[in-house]
């Protein structure tokens, strides 16, 4: 090569060089400019460009909601509590912030389910702190995507015992059971797939939501062991209609079957007759019950009381029995049912105006009746973790890369910055212990604390009124006196402490519990011919039942039985089925319940006698 073209050579290398900076500039300029009249704000642009960066193909929409940053702060944070207040959850979760975990073990904060303080609403809530690839799936409709794969379900699957499982399951009359479909058996991540393709649903939406729901290295979850009574053989892998617990979702699961008038229970069914025979029990109309098996024009069932106290098992005629909610396949009598029908229920109840997981925690469509309520997802930080195992599925499956739509919320007037994690660490380890007269209340110290303030539930105005200032932040214990025996108590806590020129307060953080109850005054105790000791005792007021217990042992090192008596007004308990000639001897004591919490007086002396 002459001098002269090899200079020529060099010198375009050196102005392409000199040019690629300038025209990668004017490509991100260009980019982020279509972001700008996409609706973004300024403080999304850099984090959105970055993913556009490293996945090309992926596409950002602007999801605007209309809605003023503070204000729909305020709707969730007030609609996360009561969410919380009817969920009866108790649980304080973690959040590794990059690595949002559930149970895992506390790095840096955490938070307590009942009292999603302010700053947390805003931390999980602001889209900002979730803009990388791993959590923007919170993000991406989750409409069905035929690129979608088994392998897919299983990466999300994995580490649970349904990950690459045939499903396998107990009836309701507890036989083993093994799902087939044309005689071949199914796996779980083939039941996925198929509800997904069926009601045009996410299937790696679907997985996800099943394994926060109910994942674990074995099904022992109440909502998919099929073991729990009055609901043997019932499924709900979603948790639908877990209010208080896997029971609810299993009633939710069955259909809430119940009388619609009075009506009989046979014993037993004549199948060549067809009709109910046996031994006839009356059931009053309203009485709920439990589907077994179906015959002919009658249900097999098990009857349950409120409680979910399992009862009589026997054959009622289907039209005495209410089944309006016998819709969307319901009973959940097998694994397959409950993936497959829920997944369609969700679809219609959530999808249509909460299309994203994002959306199904934070209801921030004006759109929807239900603005900040009629949310699946409770748990605030529900949707990261749902990203993460969406984020490994594609990973597994070698389509991350490929095209993906992200509808990101948009709200009016957001702070500048994105909300800090620290900014939501606010709530705090409060716990409570009572006697008969007084609770004394303890918590943990929170270092940039100045000192706390403790506050009383008063039940006439409904509030946490002030009750008490601690100025001082190693002040971790208080206990108030001069209470009733038996009554329930609700008290709050915040902390405080000094910024710039102002002082500022944490979120409240309550606790709830009862005083201990009187001892009951126990009499002695009566025998019958019938092999029966009926123990007699003075009631106790306020109280909420008792607690009566057998023992063949003055100090009743072994019991022979303990019964719940659930009448405050009840003045004694018949023992049955107990040896004759035998001396037995029994106590009670006095329970109070109070949000949930339960609190006990001390036993009574114990009394002695031979039984007849």
């Amino acid at each position: 090569m002459s001098k002269k073209l090899l200079s020529i050579f060099l010198s375009l290398i050196i102005l392409v060089t000199c040019l690629y900076p300038a025209a990668v500039s004017v490509e991100a300029a260009t980019y982020k400019d279509s972001l700008r009249k996409k609706g973004f704000p300024e403080s999304y642009i850099s984090y959105i460009y970055d993913l556009h960066k490293k996945y090309p193909k992926w596409k950002f929409v602007a999801y605007k909601t209309g809605l003023d940053w503070e204000t729909a702060v305020k709707g969730e944070r007030s609609s996360h509590s009561k969410q919380q207040l009817n969920k009866k959850y108790k649980s304080i979760y973690y959040c590794h912030c990059s690595k949002c975990t559930r149970n895992g073990k506390p790095i840096t904060h955490s938070y307590g389910l009942y009292n999603a303080s302010e700053g947390a609403v805003k931390y999980f809530m602001d889209p900002r702190n979730w803009m990388d690839s791993k959590h923007i799936f919170q993000f991406e409709s989750s409409a069905y995507n035929k690129s979608q794969t088994v392998s897919g379900v299983e990466a999300i699957l994995k580490g649970t015992w349904m990950h690459n499982s045939v499903i396998e399951y107990l009836d309701t009359e507890g036989n083993k059971k093994t799902c087939k479909i044309k005689g071949e058996p199914v796996k779980y991540s083939t039941a996925i797939i198929n509800a997904a393709k069926a009601h045009g649903v996410s299937a790696y939406y679907i997985a996800s939501k099943i394994k926060q729901e109910v994942g674990a290295s074995t099904p022992k979850a109440g909502g998919v062991c099929g073991t729990r009574t009055p609901f043997k053989g019932f499924y709900n892998y979603y948790s639908i209609g877990a209010n208080s617990g896997a029971m609810d979702g299993l009633e939710w699961a069955s259909g809430f079957l119940k009388t619609n008038k009075k009506t009989t229970l046979y014993s037993s069914y004549n199948k060549t007759k067809k009709i109910g025979t046996g031994k006839k029990t009356t059931v009053k109309k309203g009485h709920r019950m439990s589907f077994i098996k179906r015959y002919g024009d009658y249900y097999k069932v098990r009857l349950y009381s409120g409680s979910y106290k399992s009862g009589s098992v026997g054959y009622i005629k289907i039209s005495d029995i209410r089944t309006k909610y016998l819709n969307y396949g319901r009973p959940w009598t097998s694994p397959y049912k409950s993936i497959y029908y829920g997944a369609k229920y969700i679809k219609d109840s959530y999808l249509k105006l909460q299309k994203t997981s994002y959306l199904q925690k934070f209801n921030v469509n004006k759109e929807h009746k239900g603005l900040y309520g009629h949310e699946y997802l409770v748990n605030v930080n529900g949707p990261s973790q749902a990203s993460v195992s969406t984020y490994n599925a594609y990973k597994s499956a070698g389509i991350l890369s490929k095209e993906h739509t992200f509808y990101i919320p948009v709200f009016k007037h957001m702070p500048k910055k994105a909300c800090k994690a620290a900014d939501y660490a606010s709530a705090m380890t409060f716990k409570a212990k009572s006697t008969r007269t007084t609770i004394t209340l303890n918590w943990k110290k929170v270092s940039k604390a100045d000192g706390y303030k403790l506050y009383k539930y008063n039940p006439k105005t409904k509030k946490y009124e002030f009750y008490k200032k601690l100025a001082s932040n190693s002040t971790l214990k208080y206990k108030v006196e001069g209470l009733k025996p038996g009554t329930g108590h609700k008290f709050g806590i915040k902390y405080y402490y000094k910024s710039g020129s102002k002082t500022k307060n944490s979120a409240i953080t309550t606790v709830q519990l009862p005083t201990k109850p009187n001892c009951p005054e126990i009499r002695e105790p009566v025998t019958n011919s019938k092999h029966h000791i009926i123990t007699r005792w003075r009631t106790v007021s306020p109280c909420t039942g008792y607690i009566v217990q057998y023992s063949k042992r003055k100090d009743f090192s072994t019991i022979v039985a303990t019964r719940q008596v659930s009448s405050s007004t009840r003045t004694q308990y018949t023992g049955k089925n107990l040896v004759k000639g035998r001396k037995y001897y029994v106590r009670v004591r006095a329970y109070r319940d109070f949000c949930k919490k339960r609190a006990y007086s001390k036993w009574s002396e114990g009394k002695g006698i031979v039984c007849k």
